[in-house]
Protein backbone atom coordinates (compact mmCIF):
# COMPACT_ATOMS: atom_id res chain seq x y z
CA UNK A 1 0.00 0.00 0.00
CA UNK A 2 2.76 2.43 0.82
CA UNK A 3 4.24 2.15 -2.69
CA UNK A 4 1.16 3.87 -4.11
CA UNK A 5 1.24 6.44 -1.30
CA UNK A 6 4.91 7.16 -2.10
CA UNK A 7 4.08 7.68 -5.78
CA UNK A 8 1.30 10.12 -4.85
CA UNK A 9 3.66 12.00 -2.51
CA UNK A 10 6.21 12.31 -5.35
CA UNK A 11 3.49 13.60 -7.70
CA UNK A 12 2.27 16.07 -5.07
CA UNK A 13 5.77 17.37 -4.45
CA UNK A 14 6.09 18.20 -8.16
CA UNK A 15 2.74 20.01 -8.06
CA UNK A 16 3.73 21.90 -4.90
CA UNK A 17 6.97 23.05 -6.56
CA UNK A 18 4.89 24.39 -9.47
CA UNK A 19 2.42 26.23 -7.22
CA UNK A 20 5.08 27.78 -5.00
CA UNK A 21 7.17 28.54 -8.11
CA UNK A 22 4.31 30.59 -9.58
CA UNK A 23 3.93 32.42 -6.29
CA UNK A 24 7.66 33.14 -6.23
CA UNK A 25 7.54 34.50 -9.78
CA UNK A 26 4.67 36.82 -8.87
CA UNK A 27 6.51 38.12 -5.80
CA UNK A 28 9.87 38.54 -7.58
CA UNK A 29 8.34 40.01 -10.75
CA UNK A 30 6.40 42.61 -8.84
CA UNK A 31 9.15 43.25 -6.28
CA UNK A 32 7.47 43.34 -2.91
CA UNK A 33 8.76 46.86 -2.20
CA UNK A 34 6.29 48.09 -4.85
CA UNK A 35 3.64 45.56 -3.94
CA UNK A 36 0.86 46.45 -1.56
CA UNK A 37 -0.03 44.10 1.26
CA UNK A 38 -3.43 43.28 -0.26
CA UNK A 39 -1.74 41.98 -3.41
CA UNK A 40 0.63 39.86 -1.31
CA UNK A 41 -2.28 38.53 0.73
CA UNK A 42 -4.27 37.68 -2.42
CA UNK A 43 -1.28 35.96 -4.05
CA UNK A 44 -0.57 33.83 -0.98
CA UNK A 45 -4.29 33.11 -0.56
CA UNK A 46 -4.61 31.92 -4.16
CA UNK A 47 -1.59 29.65 -3.77
CA UNK A 48 -2.92 28.05 -0.57
CA UNK A 49 -6.39 27.54 -2.02
CA UNK A 50 -4.78 25.57 -4.85
CA UNK A 51 -2.43 23.71 -2.48
CA UNK A 52 -5.31 22.60 -0.29
CA UNK A 53 -7.47 21.63 -3.28
CA UNK A 54 -4.72 19.49 -4.85
CA UNK A 55 -3.74 17.96 -1.50
CA UNK A 56 -7.28 17.00 -0.52
CA UNK A 57 -7.97 15.55 -3.95
CA UNK A 58 -4.88 13.33 -3.91
CA UNK A 59 -5.31 12.30 -0.26
CA UNK A 60 -8.78 11.21 -1.35
CA UNK A 61 -7.25 9.18 -4.18
CA UNK A 62 -4.94 7.47 -1.66
CA UNK A 63 -7.88 6.71 0.65
CA UNK A 64 -10.09 5.34 -2.12
CA UNK A 65 -7.37 3.24 -3.78
CA UNK A 66 -6.21 1.78 -0.46
CA UNK A 67 -9.74 0.99 0.66
CA UNK A 68 -10.73 -0.53 -2.69
CA UNK A 69 -7.66 -2.75 -2.77
CA UNK A 70 -8.12 -4.02 0.77
CA UNK A 71 -11.89 -4.21 0.83
CA UNK A 72 -12.51 -6.10 -2.40
CA UNK A 73 -13.72 -3.18 -4.48
CA UNK A 74 -15.80 -1.39 -1.85
CA UNK A 75 -15.90 2.38 -1.60
CA UNK A 76 -15.40 4.85 1.25
CA UNK A 77 -18.08 7.38 2.09
CA UNK A 78 -17.17 10.71 0.49
CA UNK A 79 -17.17 12.49 3.83
CA UNK A 80 -14.59 10.14 5.35
CA UNK A 81 -11.59 12.22 4.29
CA UNK A 82 -13.15 15.50 5.40
CA UNK A 83 -13.83 14.02 8.82
CA UNK A 84 -10.29 12.65 9.02
CA UNK A 85 -8.64 15.95 8.04
CA UNK A 86 -10.90 17.92 10.39
CA UNK A 87 -9.86 15.73 13.32
CA UNK A 88 -6.87 16.12 15.61
CA UNK A 89 -3.78 14.12 14.64
CA UNK A 90 -1.75 12.85 17.60
CA UNK A 91 1.28 12.54 15.30
CA UNK A 92 1.34 16.06 13.83
CA UNK A 93 -0.36 17.47 16.95
CA UNK A 94 -2.71 19.66 14.96
CA UNK A 95 -5.75 19.59 12.70
CA UNK A 96 -4.94 19.59 8.96
CA UNK A 97 -7.74 21.97 7.99
CA UNK A 98 -6.68 24.50 10.65
CA UNK A 99 -2.98 24.19 9.83
CA UNK A 100 -3.67 25.28 6.25
CA UNK A 101 -4.73 28.70 7.54
CA UNK A 102 -1.78 28.94 9.91
CA UNK A 103 0.74 28.10 7.20
CA UNK A 104 -0.86 30.64 4.85
CA UNK A 105 -0.73 33.36 7.53
CA UNK A 106 2.90 32.53 8.39
CA UNK A 107 4.01 32.85 4.77
CA UNK A 108 2.12 36.11 4.28
CA UNK A 109 3.72 37.61 7.40
CA UNK A 110 7.17 36.34 6.42
CA UNK A 111 6.91 37.84 2.92
CA UNK A 112 5.79 41.22 4.24
CA UNK A 113 8.48 41.28 6.96
CA UNK A 114 11.24 40.18 4.56
CA UNK A 115 10.09 42.39 1.68
CA UNK A 116 9.48 39.38 -0.51
CA UNK A 117 12.52 37.20 0.21
CA UNK A 118 12.12 34.12 -2.07
CA UNK A 119 13.75 32.00 0.65
CA UNK A 120 10.53 32.39 2.65
CA UNK A 121 8.59 30.76 -0.18
CA UNK A 122 11.11 27.91 -0.35
CA UNK A 123 10.72 27.38 3.41
CA UNK A 124 6.92 27.36 3.08
CA UNK A 125 7.22 24.76 0.30
CA UNK A 126 9.29 22.48 2.56
CA UNK A 127 6.82 22.81 5.44
CA UNK A 128 3.81 22.15 3.21
CA UNK A 129 5.41 19.14 1.51
CA UNK A 130 6.41 17.61 4.83
CA UNK A 131 2.92 18.07 6.27
CA UNK A 132 1.10 16.56 3.30
CA UNK A 133 3.53 13.61 3.12
CA UNK A 134 2.82 12.84 6.77
CA UNK A 135 -0.92 13.04 6.20
CA UNK A 136 -0.64 10.78 3.15
CA UNK A 137 0.86 8.08 5.36
CA UNK A 138 -1.72 8.72 8.09
CA UNK A 139 -4.57 8.43 5.59
CA UNK A 140 -3.12 5.16 4.30
CA UNK A 141 -2.81 3.77 7.83
CA UNK A 142 -6.31 4.85 8.89
CA UNK A 143 -7.95 3.41 5.77
CA UNK A 144 -6.05 0.14 6.15
CA UNK A 145 -7.26 -0.20 9.75
CA UNK A 146 -10.83 0.64 8.79
CA UNK A 147 -10.87 -1.87 5.93
CA UNK A 148 -9.38 -4.61 8.12
CA UNK A 149 -11.93 -3.92 10.88
CA UNK A 150 -14.80 -4.03 8.37
CA UNK A 151 -13.48 -7.36 7.13
CA UNK A 152 -13.82 -8.74 10.65
CA UNK A 153 -10.17 -8.71 11.72
CA UNK A 154 -9.82 -8.04 15.40
CA UNK A 155 -6.05 -7.70 15.91
CA UNK A 156 -3.01 -6.27 14.14
CA UNK A 157 0.71 -6.64 14.76
CA UNK A 158 3.15 -3.72 14.83
CA UNK A 159 6.28 -3.99 12.67
CA UNK A 160 9.26 -1.67 12.37
CA UNK A 161 11.69 -1.26 9.48
CA UNK A 162 14.16 -3.23 11.63
CA UNK A 163 17.19 -1.05 10.90
CA UNK A 164 19.46 1.36 12.75
CA UNK A 165 17.04 4.27 12.25
CA UNK A 166 14.25 2.70 14.34
CA UNK A 167 13.59 4.84 17.43
CA UNK A 168 13.37 3.34 20.93
CA UNK A 169 9.59 3.68 21.14
CA UNK A 170 9.02 1.98 17.80
CA UNK A 171 11.56 -0.72 18.70
CA UNK A 172 9.63 -1.38 21.91
CA UNK A 173 6.41 -1.83 19.90
CA UNK A 174 7.91 -4.20 17.30
CA UNK A 175 5.96 -7.45 17.28
CA UNK A 176 3.28 -6.28 19.74
CA UNK A 177 -0.30 -7.24 18.95
CA UNK A 178 -3.06 -4.65 19.38
CA UNK A 179 -6.84 -4.87 19.18
CA UNK A 180 -7.75 -3.22 15.90
CA UNK A 181 -9.79 -0.54 17.68
CA UNK A 182 -6.97 0.32 20.13
CA UNK A 183 -3.87 0.71 17.97
CA UNK A 184 -1.72 3.53 19.34
CA UNK A 185 -0.81 6.33 16.94
CA UNK A 186 2.63 6.40 15.44
CA UNK A 187 4.92 8.08 17.94
CA UNK A 188 6.57 10.63 15.63
CA UNK A 189 6.69 12.25 12.19
CA UNK A 190 8.17 10.07 9.48
CA UNK A 191 7.52 6.82 11.33
CA UNK A 192 8.16 3.88 8.99
CA UNK A 193 6.33 1.31 11.08
CA UNK A 194 3.41 -0.62 9.64
CA UNK A 195 0.65 -2.93 10.80
CA UNK A 196 -0.27 -6.38 9.52
CA UNK A 197 -3.33 -8.43 10.35
CA UNK A 198 -2.98 -11.23 12.88
CA UNK A 199 -4.35 -14.45 11.41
Amino acid sequence: MYEFTDRVIAYLNRRFIEIFGKLKQRVIRRNLARMDEITVLNSVNDAYIELERVSRKMLGVIAEKTYTKLHNGGSLAEMWLTGFLDGYSPVTRYVFSQEVGRKRARLYEALVASKGDPAEIDKALRYWSKMVAEYAVEVTDAVMLQAMAEDGLSEVQWYTAEDERVCKECGRRHGLIYPINAVPPKPHWGCRCYLLPVN
